[in-house]
């Protein structure tokens, strides 16, 4: 009789055994909301991307802002840096998504269609991760767990490591936020991206990456130990980006931004990239999808391209 440990639903097994390239909903409206200003051109396995008919010289990777919400596609920092080198792109950029899901993606997109030249990504903040959610065990934000499945959360308190909030009791179902601190997220963010190194350097890939999240990013290029972080830690694949040095960008750890954000932004810029904000208007500032969080302009990625472009040209 098969041990049940092993023994869940087939949607849990296959998201345990098996790594096939993921497909997206062909409905842009899955993908992002609220802008009625730029478009998005999906291909037939739901990314914003040319058609996957073997692999492109360059791959980028990475979450909503390597997909280019709120920016026009031939804009998003991935794009510029295509162009820019002269090579075609086939872009895996998915809204939401962790560093742990997004590098399991290049993997088996690797597998299905080949090894680019270039392997670029951007990566979210460190603490989403997939978890398993099991009914009446632990459970999500999102819901009681129906059987056993993977859930991509979102671990809080990431920036106090003292967990203020952090009950000091819980009960069945356990709360994932309350049981999960952003360590492990945190362990397995470095382990999936040092074993992505040695994958690509076996397969004779440039392999570039960086993060947009502003608190790890100025860590891993603060000077402790003589060197940077980065540097210290062997990260040699990463691409510093300077965040401290963008006295414009007000984005949230980075990140998302708000439409209040406009004013701010228009008062705070530097005057550079006048060429952009010429063709862009307002959409240099601030993305156009305006629901919720809003995304960085043309700017910011034109600033990310660079940095990615400063060590790939």
């Amino acid at each position: 009789m098969p041990n049940p440990y092993f023994s869940y639903s087939d949607s849990f097994n296959r998201s345990i055994y098996e790594n096939g390239f993921r497909c997206h909903p062909l409905d842009v409206s899955a993908h992002v909301k609220g802008d009625l200003t730029n478009s998005y051109l999906l291909n037939s396995s739901g990314y914003r991307s040319t058609e996957f008919l073997g692999s492109a010289q360059l791959v980028s990777a990475g979450c909503s802002f390597t997909f280019g919400s709120g920016v026009p596609e031939h804009k998003r920092w991935s794009s510029v840096v295509a162009t820019s080198l002269g090579k075609s792109e086939h872009n895996l950029g998915v809204c939401a998504w962790s560093a742990h899901a997004i590098i399991e993606n290049i993997y088996a997109y690797i597998a299905k269609y080949g090894a680019p030249e270039v392997l670029v990504c951007l990566f979210p903040e460190p603490s989403r991760m997939p978890v398993p959610t099991v009914e009446g065990l632990i459970e999500s934000d999102e819901g009681p767990a129906t059987g056993s499945e993977i859930v991509n959360v979102m671990l809080d308190r990431l920036e106090d490591a003292s967990y203020p909030n952090k009950p000091k009791y819980s009960k069945r179902p356990h709360k994932v936020d309350d049981v999960i601190p952003v360590e492990l997220p945190l362990y397995f963010y470095f382990k999936y991206i040092k074993m992505l190194e040695a994958y690509c350097q076996t397969l004779n890939i440039k392999f570039l990456w960086s993060t947009w999240d502003r608190n790890l990013s100025e860590f891993l290029e603060t000077v402790d130990h003589g060197t940077e972080n980065y540097r210290f830690f062997g990260l040699s694949g990463y691409v510093p980006m300077g965040f401290s040095n963008m006295s414009w960008d007000i984005s949230i750890n980075g990140g998302g931004m708000t439409e209040d954000s406009l004013e701010d932004s228009k008062r705070l810029y530097d005057g550079c990239h006048e060429h952009l904000l010429s063709e862009d208007g307002d959409n240099f500032y601030l993305g156009t999808d305006r629901s919720g969080l809003v995304h960085w302009g043309t700017h910011k990625h034109a600033h990310i391209a660079e940095n990615f472009l400063s060590l790939l040209a």
